[in-house]
């Protein structure tokens, strides 16, 4: 990939919300609650953490469990790091693409594998190497969370997904991979 973003405005920060659904023991829950039972979450990833707060508050609170998180907006993920730090969360935040992320070769399995939110601005390309990444990660009875966003309920935000990608494409930082 010659644009590391594929399109991604990674020039506009992502806010400071906790999204419990990434949470391994409310999605343990769910599955208990529909009739499954799922192993004991040793290692969760999550792709696109933003500002790292929910994979810093999950990581904290359950010390038994080490996440790997990327994303790749790197003045996100220094704040996550720095709250990692704070905290004493057991976890590896990195600023990589997914493709990076990808071709690691020292990332474990995953129970759960959560992506909140990302699908729906990624690329095709982007899309391809997470599902690759999927396929080859996520643990036999892991849990995989994808939330996106979709229409209508979303529509009247395309316009600003349309205004935030072409003021990063005219007004924002180079090209990291340039």
């Amino acid at each position: 990939m010659n644009d590391w973003t594929s399109g991604y405005a990674a020039d506009v920060g992502y806010t400071y919300g906790s999204y419990s659904e990434l949470n391994p023991l409310r999605e343990k829950l769910a599955m208990l609650t529909a009739g499954y039972d799922i192993a004991p979450c040793r290692t969760a990833c999550e792709l696109g953490f933003g500002q790292g707060v929910s994979v810093n508050i999950h990581a904290t609170s359950q010390p038994d469990t080490a996440y790997w998180a990327t994303d790749f907006n790197s003045s996100q993920a220094g704040f996550a790091q720095l709250m990692a730090g704070a905290s004493g969360a057991k976890a590896g935040l990195y600023d990589q693409s997914f493709e990076e992320l990808c071709r690691r070769d020292d990332l474990p399995g995953s129970d759960p594998i959560g992506l909140h939110g990302i699908w729906s601005w990624i690329s095709d390309e982007n899309r391809t190497v997470i599902v690759d990444f999927i396929r080859r990660k996520l643990n036999v009875g892991g849990v995989l969370y994808i939330s996106y966003n979709t229409l209508p309920g979303w529509a009247p935000m395309a316009p600003m997904r349309h205004l935030l990608t072409e003021h990063a494409a005219i007004m924002g930082a180079p090209d990291r991979a340039s």
